[in-house]
């Protein structure tokens, strides 16, 4: 059973991590396109949905791979701590 309790913080802290980078992409990502500066996402043609589509991955991966690997120490390190004090 000890070994459950690790895997699901790591699993926990990396699912926290996917989520908080996702949901940073798309704020900017929604955030630049209200703004759409030099019309760059909107045009008379319409919606460039690989504008949008490029600033969304340039946001999301590179948050992925800061945010994952600290929620997942995070999460492991409140469980060891948990452990300890038990």
């Amino acid at each position: 059973m000890e070994g459950a309790a690790w895997l699901r913080a790591a699993v926990f802290g990396a699912g926290l991590g996917v989520a908080l980078a996702a949901g940073l992409a798309l704020f900017v990502t929604v955030w630049e396109v209200v703004e759409n500066p030099g019309g760059i996402f909107r045009a008379e043609a319409g919606w460039r949905w690989d504008f949008i589509g490029d600033t969304a991955s340039s946001w999301f991966l590179p948050s992925l791979v800061q945010i994952v690997p600290v929620t997942l120490l995070l999460s492991v390190a409140v469980t060891w701590r948990r452990r300890l004090r038990s």
